[in-house]
This record gives C-alpha cells, structure tokens and sequence, in this order.
C-alpha cells in the first residue's frame, strides 16, 4: 500500500513530531500489526521508502503555491535526516519508569526468531488446495498456485505452543497436588483450585478444564466488565482468552528452504477396527512437504519474568523436538526442531533491562527508540539468564490460586484414573 500522512502546525508542538517519528520508526522496524487477527498471525508489514518532506506555509507566495498544486507534496522539501534527528531527540528524553504502569504502556518487548525444520514429512492441509490439486489433503500456499511459497499459520503455530505450555503448566500443579495429600477427594479439590491452564475451546462450565471464558459466564460475570488478572488463569493471561487480548503475537511462519519445497506423494488406507483389513472406500491421499523449513517469529510485550520462563520451557522442548505442527501428527507428521534461534530483548531505559534480571551491554543496538540485547538461543548465556525466570515460573505455578468466581467444578483425573498410578511400597508407580 502507498501510505502518506500530513502533519500541520507542528512549529505550535514540537512533541508530535517527536511522537510520529517513534511510531514511524516502530512501523519501520517491523513491529506493528494491522487489521483484525494479529495475535494469530496476521496483518504483519514492513514500512520501506519512508520520506518526510516539509511545506513552510509562511509567506503569502508559499500559500499560493500551495493552493494551486493538486499534489503539494510533490513540492515540498525533503529532509533527508528527519527521522533520525527526531528519535536522537526522544531518546534523550527517556526516563527510568515505574513497572506498575498499565499495560498498554510499552516498556520492554522480546522478539524470538528462528527457523523450524521438519525432520520428515509436513502437512498442513488446505481444503482450498487439496480441491483444486486434486488430492484429499495438500499443503497451505501463500497465494493460490504458488508451490514454490507454503507457509505455517501464525494461529496453527499459536496453538502449538500454547497446548505444550497448558501441559507443563498442568504437570507441574498436579504434582503438586499429589505431594500436597493422600486423600484422593483434597487432590482433586487443590486441582481445581490450582489449575493455571484452563482448555480455551471447552465452552461448557461444568465440563473438566473448561475455558475461562465458559467460568466467567457461569458466575455471571458480564462481557462488558474490564477484564483483570484475577478473572483469568496464567495460560490465558499469557496466551490471550475471547475476554481479552493477548500481548503475544506469533506470525504465519513462511518458507526458508535455500532450494524449491519437495513434494511428496502418499496413499493411505483407513483400518476397520474390527477385521483388522483396510476398510471398504476408506483410501486417500495427500500431498507432503518432505522435510521443509519455516521461518518462526513471536513478539512480546512486556513480558514478566515467570512468562519468559514458561516460554523458556517451551522452546526447549521445541529445540529438542518434541513438539508437531501441522496436519496428522498421528501419523508421524509435523515432527518440527528450532534451530538456529535467538531471543532480541528491546528495552528504553536500563531498569527496564535490569527489571527482567539481564545485564545492560556496553554498546547496545538501536532499534527505533529502543536499545536491543540478543541473546542466542539454547547457549550458555541463555541457560543462565532463562534459569532465574523458569525459576520464577514455578513459583508462580505453586502459588496461583483461582478465585472463587473462576473455581472449576470438576477434573477429568483425581478420582477418575488417579488410581491407575498408585504408589506402591518401597517406592516407585
């Protein structure tokens, strides 16, 4: 899209073009979103070509001038060093700020970046193309034809990431509330109590692990209500709940293979569960990407300490690959590891570095108005740094509790299969 914008009277407020120039450069750097969806992966854009120009209207000729021109930005004067001069001006007006300030208030934020590589076969499955090439599953494009550019969705990849951090999360209070008793009926009450992940898709309130959303709804809590912390568990906190937004936003991940996707071809052929042959008209096919390569990117904004740990956790497991993306991970499919990652921490004051437990580097990047520490993913320095924040994760795991209007009613575990994982004596399961 061709973007132009006009600012007037600016010689009245010098700070709105100090405040357009640190919004332009945000844009310029890549991070903001447009339109609806972006925390699933949408609306990601890059500002290129950025020129500024300036029209004096000072004098009765520069008016008429003005006036006649039907493009008068076409005779304005560039100034080639606006933006620069601009952010040097903002940045030495940075103080040091309070960390209870409103969300919305951007302090800090952390970009992971890396590559996913399938260690086999990857489907992600778009009926769109699977109808027009002609077989019962093919892989997502970006545009219509286009084999050479598949892509994973931001929501797909979402999903991913947060059902692995539900599962730690939910591993983590279970055991807790193992160790907790021995009375079977106490496990399943300090569960209900403790749960940090509800399941955001379960919509009814009396079901195990329903959604927040579902809860709230049950306890009559309207729509409208400002939505705070005590209304939410930790994973919708993080992750993001249908009554509120997420601050973390995972891109659709686009191809990053050096040479053209290889393709393969599959037949398969559905098992009736009772003759143990192949069941009568139950064949299909799919089309595969055979060991393709994606770029991932996530953005987050003021990250606490304990959510950092928490996605710390997930990536490693993500590294090692235990994680699948993608159609029929049933079938092996999807089989993903991050390589080559790394974590890019902006920050505008040195507090807000120290807030987060990292070291202030002698001679920091800039990025717009902010300083920038990168990190390499899996390292030594990151094991360091990330072990304080897993750290602060588990405690804040051990310590959450729901409030009363958030309560679950009931756990599909203890008192159901618990029994199944006796402790038996002299030690052991």
């Amino acid at each position: 899209f061709a973007l132009r914008m006009e600012l007037r009277d600016v010689d009245d407020n010098p700070d709105l073009e100090r405040l357009l120039a640190a919004g332009l450069a945000e844009w310029e750097a890549g991070r903001l979103w447009l339109g609806g969806r972006v925390a699933r992966g949408l609306g990601a854009f890059d500002l290129s070509d950025l020129e500024f120009k300036e029209l004096p209207l000072d004098t009765p000729a520069q008016v008429l001038d003005y006036l006649k021109a039907d493009k008068p930005w076409e005779i304005a004067t560039p100034q080639s060093k606006w933006l620069k001069d601009k952010l040097r001006s903002v940045q030495t007006r940075i103080q040091p700020v309070d960390n209870n300030l409103p969300d919305a208030v951007v302090r800090y934020w952390v970009i992971i970046k890396g590559t996913l590589q399938a260690e086999g076969p990857l489907l992600t499955n778009d009926v769109l193309v699977s109808g027009q090439s002609g077989f019962d599953h093919a892989p997502l494009l970006a545009q219509g034809g286009d084999w050479q550019h598949p892509v994973l969705t931001g929501a797909g990849l979402r999903g991913v990431l947060r059902s692995h951090a539900e599962r730690i999360a939910r591993t983590l209070t279970t055991i807790q509330a193992w160790d907790d008793t021995q009375e079977r009926e106490q496990r399943e009450e300090l569960f209900l109590i403790g749960c940090p992940a509800c399941n955001p898709v379960e919509k009814r309130p009396d079901a195990p692990l329903a959604s927040c959303d579902a809860v709230l709804k049950d306890a009559q809590v309207p729509s409208d209500v400002i939505v705070t912390d005590e209304h939410l568990c930790l994973a919708c906190r993080l992750f993001g709940s249908t009554r509120r937004g997420s601050r973390l936003i995972v891109e659709d991940a686009p191809y990053a293979g050096k040479a053209a996707p290889k393709l393969k071809m599959l037949d398969f052929l559905a098992i009736d569960r009772f003759t143990g042959g192949g069941k009568d008209g139950a064949k299909f096919d799919a089309l595969v990407l055979w060991q393709p390569a994606f770029t991932l990117r996530a953005y987050l904004e003021n990250p606490e300490p304990w959510e950092l740990g928490w996605l710390a956790l997930v990536l490693r497991d993500l590294q090692e690959g235990w994680l699948s993306v993608g159609f029929g991970s049933a079938k092996g499919f999807g089989r993903v590891r991050l390589e080559n990652w790394s974590a890019t921490f902006g920050y505008l004051h040195d507090n807000d570095l120290q807030y987060l437990g990292l070291g202030v580097p002698q001679q920091p990047k800039k990025s717009g108005i902010f300083h920038m520490l990168t990190i390499q993913g899996g390292s030594e320095e990151w094991k360091q740094v990330a072990q304080p924040w897993v750290s602060k994760f588990h405690e804040m795991v051990k310590n959450f509790k729901r409030s009363d209007m958030l309560k679950l009613k009931t756990d599909s575990y203890f008192g159901k299969v618990d029994h199944l994982y006796e402790v038996i004596a002299g030690g052991g399961l």
